[in-house]
């Protein structure tokens, strides 16, 4: 067993190698911080009386948002794009004496625990299944739709609704009847997966012996397709088939049948349909991505064939923390898993089924006694995986939720696009290409971490929703206007996005007539704007910089994906003995007559090369003094304004409309940006630009007495040596002596 254990673990280390190596590090081409200039986090709803509006759900035309929170429920109108307003408010808090109770029992928790965290659920057009934690003690209850009013009075919801805001759970309606998989005691002891509010005279149904059938499971999704005969809930488990010394964690789909009312002997109100399999997400021989954390089924087609569940997975391993994969499962191949061989448990352990005259996971089974005997035991399906099913590898991002879409692109190609949100507040927005994932952007969507439990996406109206401790927050699925030129815009390769060359911006494909510039697959500039007009580059920066003074030039592109380079005079290469770039895109120097000279930013990005600022350099010997801040600013005419700070008016440049040039002198440090249009260079890009050149800095500032301190040294060096050498002849002489004086003796004897 422990070869077993130890063989396994060099499969997952090997398997993590490879599988990073395969997938590469992927870069979000753009990054919008939540202050940063072109962040289209378009509001941020926050109310002083309401925290924790964290479940989210919209009506089905997409115009009402509404919200489960902290002892409240919220109806927020979200039509107008960019706005939200409150409708409604029902406050939903449990009574006095059980929120002492709770406090009582819990102590410390109790404090933030003893309250309703309140989760929603559409039951049919006009009124809302509402279950809360309601002070570790579950209760439910139905509301109408418009007036947020009860319909009945909350009544206990023990296998309906968690105890806990931190329990997962999952519900979904179908034809006004509840599917849910919860956690039915606080102690987590007890799984349930069950159908209740039952119409047409069906009775409730559960499973049989859960904690057999399912082991310390962690619910995170459901999901009913319109036209599937069946329910399928996904979750994460401890795989019992597996016989290693410590507790595998598995994900699974599950699926039991819509018209599943149990057997008539055998299985009486408990499922006959309950099977579950395992979902793999793994890349060839790789690391298994075992534990899942959010899931979303995407249409991509016209049938229910063409759904795709596209999950955001993480391992339990330690050795990939903060590594998320997302894997994809067609619809099909979860049902083809379903429809062959099955395990059956045997006390201990699971062994093939060889009864062959059962077909498992079908849904007539409820008449078949004999059969039934055999579906008790008999729920282990074979695994749901597809060939290179691992559609995206993040090493550095730890991804928790995901939601996705299908858009058609100017050319009539569909592409399936996913948003997401990773736990550090980031949301990352992908197109699924024939060559790889690319992330065309992130936004920063909170300031800091936050526990979101809820992110929910409106075709219909272009938005993304978050819900998180923090408030509510709109993100448009596009932000097409932020892209200045038609090379900016092809290349985003956002099939959302593309160049409208009649009205010269950068727009959503849906809105453009005829005529739109895109590239999806390739970002092809040179062939999607050969007929636009020619853009305006830079213009050329001249400015003096002192003797042995630090100069910083600042050359941010709008793409992390491209190469950028830095040329001197001649278009020739930087020597690096003289100049030194961190690797933030700037470059540095002190001023010598070697630095004097034109400098030209360039990037290069799949194929296309452009220029980003050129910079000529003049020398001016003074003596070092700290000076004032000099910054141009550009007008909407593209002039350049004089600004006077510190009593200094600084001198009026002609600019072209779309750049920003800034000059900023600090103490012994030069800063000369040229900024595109829409984009702020950080303070923290400065400073640790200025940072890394301070090192070169505190080397050639000290230069003088460096030669100084060299000079005196050799000069005592070379004294040390010269009295040395006075000292050797000193004794020579002194011995030479001394033997002149004993010679004549040399010959004498004694008589």
């Amino acid at each position: 067993m422990a070869h077993v254990a130890r063989c396994w673990m060099v499969v997952v280390v090997v398997g993590l190698t490879c599988t990073t190596a395969s997938h590469g590090r992927l870069t979000p081409r753009v990054s919008f911080p939540i202050d940063g200039s072109g962040n289209s986090v378009r509001v941020t709803a926050h109310f002083s009386d309401v925290e924790n509006a964290t479940t989210l759900l919209l009506s089905d035309d997409g115009a009402t948002l509404y919200a489960g929170a902290r002892d409240a429920i919220l109806s927020l109108n979200v039509h107008q794009s960019g706005v939200l307003t409150l409708k409604q408010k029902l406050e939903w808090a449990p009574p006095t004496k059980d929120v002492t109770t709770c406090q009582g029992r819990w102590g410390g928790k109790g404090m933030l625990n003893c309250h309703n965290y309140i989760l929603l659920e559409h039951l049919n057009a006009t009124h809302l299944y509402v279950c809360g934690t309601h002070a570790f003690q579950p209760h439910d209850t139905i509301i109408d739709i418009e007036t947020l009013t009860h319909l009945r009075k909350p009544a206990g919801a023990k296998g309906r609704c968690p105890f806990t805001p931190e329990e997962r759970n999952t519900a979904i309606s179908v034809d006004g009847e509840m599917y849910v998989a919860t956690i039915s005691d606080y102690m987590r002891k007890t799984p349930s997966v069950s159908r209740f509010l039952s119409r047409n005279g069906r009775v409730d149904v559960s499973l049989d012996n859960p904690m057999k059938v399912l082991q310390e499971p962690t619910f995170i999704k459901s999901s009913a397709i319109p036209g599937d005969e069946k329910v399928y809930f996904f979750f994460s488990e401890t795989g019992n088939e597996y016989n290693f010394m410590s507790k595998l964690t598995v994900s699974r789909v599950a699926q039991v049948c819509k018209d599943d009312v149990g057997g008539e002997f055998v299985l009486q109100k408990r499922w006959t349909t309950f099977a579950k399999a395992q979902l793999v997400c793994q890349q060839g021989e790789g690391l298994p991505f075992n534990i899942l954390h959010d899931i979303v089924p995407v249409s991509e087609g016209d049938s229910s064939k063409d759904i795709t569940f596209y999950g955001v997975f993480r391992s339990q391993w330690s050795l990939t923390s903060g590594v998320s994969a997302v894997c994809a499962f067609k619809l099909q191949d979860i049902k083809t898993a379903f429809s062959r061989s099955y395990r059956k448990w045997s006390g201990d352990r699971y062994t093939s089924q060889t009864e062959k005259n059962i077909q498992f996971g079908k849904c007539d089974l409820a008449n078949n006694t004999q059969g039934l005997g055999l579906v008790k035991d008999t729920f282990l399906a074979e695994n749901v995986q597809t060939k290179d099913n691992m559609v995206l590898l993040s090493p550095d991002q730890t991804y928790s939720r995901v939601v996705g879409q299908q858009t058609q692109a100017a050319n009539g190609q569909a592409y399936t696009v996913l948003f997401l949100l990773s736990e550090s507040g980031y949301l990352h927005k992908v197109v699924l290409l024939k060559g790889g994932p690319h992330i065309i952007e992130e936004i920063q969507v909170f300031r800091s971490p936050q526990t979101v439990k809820n992110i929910i996406l409106s075709a219909s109206i272009g938005m993304v929703f978050v819900g998180s401790p923090e408030g509510i927050s709109q993100v448009p699925v596009s932000n097409c206007s932020f892209h200045q030129t038609c090379a900016e815009c092809v290349l985003a390769r956002d099939p959302f996005c593309g160049w409208d060359p009649t009205n010269g911006v950068c727009a959503r494909v849906s809105d453009i007539l005829s005529d739109v510039r895109q590239d999806v697959e390739h970002g092809n500039v040179t062939e999607q704007c050969k007929t636009t007009v020619s853009e305006k580059g830079p213009q050329e920066i001249e400015f003096y910089q002192e003797l042995n003074r630090l100069t910083v030039l600042l050359c941010p592109t709008l793409s992390s994906q491209s190469l950028l380079t830095w040329r001197f005079s001649n278009n020739t290469h930087l020597p690096p003995a003289i100049f030194l770039q961190p690797g933030d895109n700037s470059l540095v120097f002190a001023g010598s007559p070697l630095t004097v000279g034109r400098y030209v930013c360039m990037s290069e990005e799949r194929g296309f090369e452009q220029t980003l600022g050129i910079f000529s350099v003049k020398l001016r010997i003074s003596e070092i003094k700290p000076t004032s801040v000099q910054v141009y600013t550009t007008s909407q005419s593209g002039k350049h304004t004089p600004t006077t700070t510190a009593g200094k008016t600084s001198p009026t440049s002609e600019q072209s409309p779309g750049h920003t040039t800034s000059t900023r002198t600090q103490t012994g440090h030069t800063v000369v940006t040229q900024e595109p249009k829409g984009y702020v260079i950080t303070t923290q890009m400065e400073n640790a630009a200025l940072n890394k050149a301070s090192e070169v800095v505190s080397v050639k500032s000290y230069y003088g007495e460096l030669v100084a301190v060299s000079i005196l040294l050799a000069i005592c060096m070379l004294m040390l040596a010269g009295l040395y050498m006075w000292h050797l002849r000193s004794l020579r002489r002194a011995t030479l002596s001394f033997g002149k004086e004993k010679e004549p003796s040399l010959g004498k004897t004694d008589t």
